[in-house]
């Protein structure tokens, strides 16, 4: 959804279902082949606006701090969430080769290679957490769901705080 849609309307189903508990805590999945899958039915441009999608609204109601009972849904959504996780499972383990674009210069049908996907997940969950430290609210973890020896060594390397198998590793 543009402009933070989804975020909206999870947390109204969040809220208005019940679904809210201080006995559970919510993961946000952004599986590695999303990109493709928007992309193919033309919801995104480019892996840029996707980024901005998933982070955007989440640094304005830290920044900005909006009124308004959608935004304090999503507050109270936001007080569930504990990290960010990025789905490798079913990754296609492509390396970078030559230049590597910007996130809004990318708008290829394709996904990108599984090690772009982990360091920009990483970059707008750190820029998101350093306003959230600023606003004295607790920080998002990073976390991955890896079936590869790349996906383990992406997550490790960004420093992942929870890694979990989702199949079997060839050997």
């Amino acid at each position: 959804h543009a402009e933070g849609d989804a975020w909206v309307d999870l947390a109204r189903w969040a809220s208005d279902l019940g679904s809210l508990s201080s006995r559970a805590c919510w993961v946000v999945q952004l599986p590695v082949t999303s990109y493709a899958a928007l992309k193919g039915r033309r919801a995104i441009l480019d892996y840029g606006e996707l980024l901005d999608n998933a982070f955007g609204p989440l640094v304005k109601l830290v920044t900005e701090e909006p009124h308004g009972e959608v935004w304090l849904k999503l507050q109270e959504l936001l007080h569930h969430v504990v990290a960010f996780e990025l789905s490798a499972c079913l990754a296609v383990t492509e390396p970078l080769n030559g230049e590597v674009p910007e996130p809004s210069d990318w708008n290829e049908s394709q996904s990108h290679p599984l090690a772009y996907q982990f360091y920009h997940l990483w970059a707008r969950l750190k820029g998101l957490n350093c306003a959230r430290a600023r606003a004295k609210q607790k920080e998002l973890g990073l976390r991955a769901a890896a079936s590869s020896p790349e996906a383990l060594a992406c997550a490790y390397l960004l420093g992942a705080s929870s890694v979990s198998g989702c199949g079997s590793l060839s050997s």
